[in-house]
């Protein structure tokens, strides 16, 4: 509203200034406008004077010139977003970011683009002319005073050589007096919503249609049709078009190639010695070799080879490098150069793939080794992957950076040499880097000479390292660059070779300048935002990475409403990047038409992988369909493919076409349907296949190939057995006779065709491996060692690899197929030792070689297929406790850490100071195991104020109940809050010296203040410590001969508790000394007295054990057995007994509480500090 009410009144200030009408010239005060502009909104911006609109003509570096351009080719370019900033506005263009801003402030001072800093040199003001010729149009004035303080306007500038051009740079000038100068400072401001439209292949067949109405001319002398003149340059232009071809089968592209090609020959022949230039040469030579893969007339290899040959041998001759001369020309000397090795060895690689000769790759290698290790290359360092272009001279060339990433990726695929890789990424990073300005390439602004070239060169490598490698990450460089392009073609359609600039409408360069645009759009790796595909939707067939031979048509009836065509005998279509995850694919899904002179003659279709001889994914025969427009959808079966591959079609016929091809998909394994898998022995290292196809279908295991004789589908049966079934054969492996040969010659399943695939380990992902037994004679398949390997069911065990297998899919990858079982051997034993070390998975730093350690709070290690051959009662573990940093629970779960524990251990110390003190253990489980199989898993929890809980050696299950022994009968009745229970101790009797003898007379000693607190004598002075236990579970330790328990450690809430005391002494426990507790809510009201003094027991009770009768109000008496009363001496060290300390419990104490103790008045008392704690530090321990 108040925008509104500003806007209203600035109308009426101005009309009134203007006495309801505007001069052209008039002299006004020019004010903040929103009237017409919506903030945030896109605009185009247009001079009134010469109807050109402010565009960005330039993206190849951080800033570019402000100029008006024709609006024939209007493209976001020429979109702004106005945005209001105080009371001013931004002008941002919508494809940059770049704002339009001052270069000065004065009169003459040009306008760029260039990033917002939020100053006023961004700032302007919009006036709107409400009345005369120009109503409705605005001034554009900038925030920023000139030095005499007047405001500063934007016009096209002045000169009369410029003004009416595209290009006219837009500057600073001081309001127009004159009539015909002010339309020059006149702008019509008018909203025009951002296309933001990404690349599309519409597009890209449109640039290429306008590409060859400008170029594609006839060559009145040898009367070919010809994209241009010239050597080098050409060979460039015609590999663009075999570009063209190679990813997309159109046509067109391989017209003007094979067009092209022959007025090259015509004007240059068919052997180039004549060219004292051996990179012209090589360039040629790319051309010829590329042709005859694509298109398979012998004529182009024949060139090729002659000429590659010709020029590698003069190029070389004298050198001792390993390197190829440049120029054989006159004063050129005998250097190097990039720009001659390069296409030199990517020619050698396409020559050894066109002949089979590898010759040519080690040439390749050679040449490449030499040139990678040479001054020409930076190898490491920041500026890894930066291709020199010659000797002393560092410049980076987009075609020395192509062919090099080009050279590397070829030699990878070959030798899948790590170097060959990390040099392409290095290449390819380099270049991205140091060659483009935000993903836009900046180099080569030129439209004449060798430098206007150079760039396509680079597109077909790039676009070969993303598919190749699978790199999406570096797809965004094509969007990016493909748009730009795009948006900087003129109205034509025709691009310059620096596409990031706008091309001028003359176009006055040749198809060498015009063409890099053309190879970027052949070579963009896919118009779709993921470069990977969905293995599990259709994917259109025109939709190809790479083919040979056949073309992409306009087709009805088809999904995408095209379709693959003129399709040959051995012609291919390749489709990379295809995702079939980690499940796999297990069927495949095609749509296709036929029609031929033979009516019974059948085609047939190769799916392979990686190339036109990988590994066989499927293979279809398909029939004729009637008529090319009669399609027909077919599903086969697959071999299982996991991962993201890459999918060769092969198409053969004996007939002049093979089909028309619409799209393929796959289907998901299932476990029902789990697709063809290759069969491989781990003795020989080879598959298993059909000795000699269908004719003998003898099972060996030979074969180092993934293909129709080696695929085998597996089938579940009823009773929990598997078959097999050959591809090949399609029958059932039998197993012929008692100790014979298996053959895939059956047709029904019956016991010789059952077997049970019986796999080594439960966790698959650490083995795969497995046996298979015979159901018929109950015997594993075994590899006969002998010559032909045959597949034999004659082990009664499994010794070793001979009768070891594992399963792969047609990729290579180790797989466990579903209707498997575990082996016997791989089976723990409950009831014998299982050592803790030899986990399945673990969480943490717990496994060592020979034990289990570091047992940190939460970690956990767990043991997979333990058979318990009857039920568990009890586990026996061997364990070590440092009790210095250790003690702790060991939770026993089956199965899953989720569940209920079937077992708590508790771990006390062994020894004070050292790991190396072992103990052998039983612990009775709370929940009995019965028979079955388990993984098992123990999970550990230290103790408060412990780091770990303990060492495990090894531990087993025991199917005896086992109780924890002590030296007590508990006959106690549960205290209240006035009767203290009475706890009737076993005699003890020593028999073994080193014994440890247990607490004597525990009992319930508490108080309104230490409401859990219970007290012992200690039997005898050199005990070390006491651990306390709750229902077997050990709650705390104690230094002294009492403790006062916490509420948490009564875990199951009101009920009776066993609580539990056992000496400790040189790290070895004593039986227990038990009484039962009950607990409640309520305590008793009793105050604790001031201090202990721990006394020192120098008899022990033998015959009756001591009672305890607590008075009613006030804190237990200790009464001494009837015999022989326990002495007690008093050290010198206990804490002062005058005054309390401030940490101590509390001060208040009944005068009745006291116990037999000595003689004199005080005989038969023992002071009541015996029966509480001292003070908070005694409660630490």
């Amino acid at each position: 509203m108040l925008k509104r009410f500003i806007s209203i009144l600035l109308t009426v200030v101005m009309v009134s200034t203007l006495g309801g009408g505007m001069n052209i010239g008039q002299n006004v005060e020019v004010k903040a406008a929103t009237a017409g502009i919506t903030n945030g909104a896109t605009y185009t911006i247009v001079s009134a004077y010469n109807g050109k609109a402010i565009t960005q003509t330039d993206l190849s570096t951080f800033y570019a010139n402000c100029v008006v351009w024709n609006t024939d080719a209007m493209s976001d370019l020429a979109r702004w977003t106005l945005k209001e900033t105080g009371d001013y506005y931004n002008i941002t263009n919508v494809v940059s970011g770049k704002s339009i801003k001052i270069t000065g402030k004065n009169s003459g001072d040009n306008m760029d683009l260039n990033g917002n800093d939020n100053s006023n040199n961004y700032r302007w003001k919009l006036v709107p002319i409400t009345s005369g010729t120009y109503s409705g149009c605005y001034y554009i004035v900038s925030a920023v005073k000139n030095d005499n303080g007047e405001e500063e306007y934007a016009e096209i500038i002045s000169d009369d050589d410029k003004k009416d051009k595209d290009g006219a740079q837009v500057r600073l000038w001081t309001k127009a007096k004159s009539v015909d100068y002010e339309p020059r400072q006149i702008w019509r401001i008018q909203k025009s919503d951002a296309e933001n439209l990404s690349f599309t292949e519409a597009m890209a067949d449109k640039a290429l249609e306008a590409f060859k109405n400008k170029y594609y001319v006839k060559n009145s002398t040898t009367g070919y049709d010809s994209l241009g003149g010239g050597f080098w340059g050409i060979a460039e232009v015609m590999e663009a078009m075999l570009d063209g071809y190679e990813t997309t089968g159109k046509p067109i592209y391989r017209d003007m190639f094979q067009n092209t090609y022959k007025d090259f020959i015509a004007r240059n022949g068919d052997y180039w010695s004549n060219n004292d230039f051996n990179d012209d040469i090589a360039w040629a030579v790319l051309d010829s070799v590329r042709a005859y893969l694509l298109f398979g007339d012998q004529s182009y290899l024949d060139i090729a080879k002659k000429n590659w040959d010709f020029m590698y041998k003069r190029g070389t001759e004298g050198r001792t490098d390993g390197l190829i001369r440049w120029s054989h020309e006159n004063g050129r000397g005998d250097g190097t150069t990039s720009c001659i090795n390069g296409p030199a060895t990517v020619g050698a690689c396409y020559l050894a793939i066109a002949t089979g000769d590898d010759s040519y790759y080690t040439k390749a290698k050679s040449v490449f080794d030499a040139w990678r290790n040479s001054s020409l290359y930076v190898r490491e360092g920041d500026d890894a992957g930066h291709v020199w272009d010659s000797a002393g001279n560092n410049w980076r060339s987009t075609y020395n950076q192509g062919t090099f990433l080009g050279a590397a990726i070829m030699l990878y695929e070959k030798y899948g040499t790590q170097q060959y890789y990390d040099d392409a990424c290095n290449v390819m990073a380099n270049t991205v880097k140091h060659l483009c300005y935000n993903n836009i390439l900046k180099e080569e602004n030129t439209n004449s000479g060798d430098l206007s070239g150079m760039r396509g060169i680079l597109m077909r490598y790039m676009r070969k390292f993303i598919v190749d490698f699978n790199k999406g990450e570096y797809l965004s460089f094509f969007k990016d660059n493909a748009r730009v392009a795009w948006m900087n073609s003129n109205s034509k359609g025709i691009m310059q070779c620096s596409w990031q600039k706008k091309a001028s409408e003359d176009a006055t360069w040749d198809s060498f300048a015009a063409y890099n645009a053309i190879s970027l759009m052949a070579n963009m790796p896919t118009y779709a935002n993921n470069l990977q595909r969905d293995a599990y939707s259709n994917i259109e067939a025109e939709d190809l990475d790479y083919c040979k031979g056949l073309i992409s048509e306009n087709s009805g009836g088809t999904s995408g409403g095209r379709s693959l065509g003129g399709v040959k005998n051995g012609n291919y279509a390749a489709y990379y990047n295809i995702d079939f995850g980690e499940t796999g694919a297990s069927k495949l899904t095609f749509k296709y038409s036929r029609s031929t002179e033979k009516e019974d003659a059948n085609g047939t279709l190769e799916f392979r992988l990686g190339s036109t001889t990988g590994p066989l994914i499927a293979k279809a025969s398909i029939e004729n369909t009637g008529t090319w427009q009669n399609w027909k959808e077919v599903t086969i079966d697959t071999a299982r493919i996991t991962g993201v591959q890459n999918v060769y079609i092969v198409f053969k016929s004996d007939t002049s076409h093979v089909c028309n091809f619409d799209y393929f998909k796959f289907t998901k394994a299932t476990k029902d349907d789990q697709g063809y898998f290759f069969l491989k022995s781990d003795a020989s290292n080879q598959y298993a296949m059909c000795k000699n196809g269908s004719s003998d279908t003898t099972i060996v295991a030979t074969s180092d190939n993934r293909d129709e004789c080696e695929q085998f589908k597996i089938i579940k049966n009823d009773d929990g057995t598997v078959s097999f079934r050959s591809l090949v054969s399609g029958k059932y492996i039998c197993m012929v006779s008692e100790g014979a040969y298996l053959t895939a010659s059956t047709s029904a399943i019956y016991n010789g065709e059952k077997f049970v695939i019986e796999r080594y380990a439960e966790d698959t992902s650490k083995n795969k491996q497995f046996a298979i037994r015979s159901i018929a004679n109950g015997k594993y398949l075994c590899v006969d060692p002998s010559g032909d390997k045959a597949v034999l069911s004659t082990s009664t065990t499994i010794g070793g690899l001979w009768e070891t297998f594992h399963m792969e899919t047609v990729n290579g990858e180790w797989i466990v197929p579903d209707g498997t079982v575990l082996a016997d051997s791989a089976y723990r034993d409950a009831f014998s030792k299982i050592e803790a070390e030899s986990t399945d998975d673990f969480n943490g730093t717990i496994n060592y070689d020979t034990y289990l350690g570091n047992t940190n709070d939460g970690e956990w290690a767990r043991y997979d297929s333990v058979r318990f051959t009857k039920t568990a009662k009890s586990i026996i573990m061997n364990y070590s406790v440092r009790g210095k940093v250790a003690t702790g629970k060991v939770s026993l779960y089956l199965d899953s850490l989720d569940t209920t524990p079937v077992g708590e251990l508790y771990l006390t110390e062994t020894a004070e100071d050292s790991w190396d003190t072992y103990v052998e253990k039983q612990f009775a489980l709370e929940k009995e195991i019965s028979a079955g199989v388990h993984n098992v898993y123990l999970k550990f929890t230290p103790d408060s104020g412990k780091t770990y809980v303990g060492n495990i050696d090894y531990f087993l299950f025991s199917e005896e109940a086992y109780e924890e022994p002590t030296t007590v009968a508990s006959t106690t009745v549960a205290p209240t809050t006035t009767v203290a229970p009475t706890t009737k101790v076993v005699p003890t009797t020593t028999v073994d010296e080193d014994a440890v003898p247990a607490p004597i007379g525990l009992t319930y000693a508490g108080n309104e203040t230490l409401p859990y607190y219970f007290a012992w004598q200690a039997p005898t002075s050199d005990i070390d410590s006491y651990n306390v236990y709750v229902d077997g579970r050990l709650a705390a330790t104690s230094n002294i001969a009492a403790i006062n328990l916490t509420a948490d450690v009564f875990k199951d809430g009101k009920k009776d508790y066993t609580i539990s005391v056992k000496s400790v002494k040189n790290g070895k426990e004593s039986e227990a000394t038990s009484i039962t507790y009950s607990f409640k809510d309520d305590v008793t009201t009793t105050v604790a007295p001031t201090t202990i003094v721990a006394p020192t027991t120098t008899v022990a009770p033998t015959t009756v054990a001591p009672t305890t009768v607590a008075p009613t109000t006030v804190a237990p008496t200790t009464v001494t057995p009837t015999t022989v009363a326990p002495t007690t001496e008093v050290p010198t060290t206990v804490a002062p007994t005058t005054e309390a300390p401030t940490t101590m419990a509390p001060t208040t104490q009944s005068e009745t509480s006291t116990a037999a103790i000595g003689e004199g008045s005080n005989a038969g008392k023992v002071d009541s500090e015996i029966l509480n704690c001292r003070n908070d530090k005694d409660l630490a321990g």
